[in-house]
C-alpha cells in the first residue's frame, strides 16, 4: 500500500506574501524516487525560467475521485488571498477526476486574473487560452480514467471467478504451486499457526 502524502517544495528566497507561482502535481500511485525526480524537473523549470519566488505543492499517491486533496485545498487558499500571480500543473488532467471539476477549476483561476500554465497540453494563458480545447482535454481525461478504471475491476473479477490470486505468494498459509503459478497449495509449516489461531480465536 502507497502512503498518502503531500509535498512541498520552496524555492530559496520564497515570500509567500504574494506573487506566487504555484506549481501542483497529483500522483496516483508511486514511490519516493517517482515523485522526486517529478519534483526535481519542475524545479529545474521554475529555475531556469527566473521564477525565484516558487511553491510546488503535490497530493502523492492520491485518486482523482478522492475527494480529500491537501495540497489542493492549499492552492486554493493563496488563491483566494489574492497571492498567485501564475498556476502550473504538469497536465490538466492532475486537477481532478472528472471534466467538470476540471474545467470550473481552470476558468475560476483565470477569472481570478492568474495566469494557468498546463505544461504537458501545451497551454498558456499568456498566450491566449482556447477553452474548448481545456474542455476537450478534460472530458477525454475522464473517459481515460474511467475506462482505465472498469478494465481493471473486470480483470480483477476475472481473475477471482478462476480462483488466481491476485497478489504474488499469497495470503498466510498458502504458497504458490511450483507446477502453476495461478494455483495455491496449503502451507503445512504454517497449518498448525492457522489452526492455531482460529482455535484462539473461537475461544474469545
Amino acid at each position: 500500500m502507497y502512503e498518502k502524502k503531500v509535498v512541498r517544495v520552496e524555492s530559496e528566497n520564497f515570500d509567500e506574501s504574494g506573487n506566487i507561482t504555484i506549481c501542483y502535481l497529483r500522483i496516483s500511485r508511486c514511490n519516493s524516487k517517482d515523485y522526486e525526480s517529478r519534483i526535481d524537473a519542475l524545479a529545474t523549470r521554475m529555475n531556469n525560467e527566473g521564477e525565484d519566488n516558487y511553491l510546488i505543492l503535490g497530493d502523492v499517491n492520491r485518486q482523482g475521485k478522492d475527494p480529500n486533496k491537501p495540497a489542493l485545498e492549499e492552492v486554493c487558499s493563496f488563491i483566494k488571498e489574492g497571492k498567485v500571480k501564475t498556476f502550473v500543473v504538469r497536465e490538466i488532467a492532475r486537477i481532478g477526476r472528472s471534466a467538470d471539476e476540471v474545467v470550473s477549476f481552470v476558468n475560476d483561476v483565470i477569472n481570478t486574473g492568474i495566469r494557468f500554465i498546463s505544461i504537458y497540453d501545451g497551454i498558456d494563458s499568456a498566450k491566449g487560452l482556447d477553452m474548448d480545447k481545456v474542455i476537450e482535454l478534460a472530458k477525454f481525461a475522464e473517459y481515460c480514467a474511467d475506462t482505465s478504471s472498469k478494465r481493471d475491476s473486470n480483470a480483477i473479477h476475472e481473475k477471482v471467478c478462476a480462483g488466481i490470486p491476485l497478489y504474488h505468494g499469497g495470503p498466510y498459509g498458502y504458497i504458490p504451486d511450483p507446477k502453476n503459478k495461478h494455483k495455491l497449495l496449503p502451507d503445512s509449516e504454517a497449518a498448525e499457526n492457522v489452526r492455531y489461531i482460529f482455535t484462539k480465536y473461537c475461544e474469545l
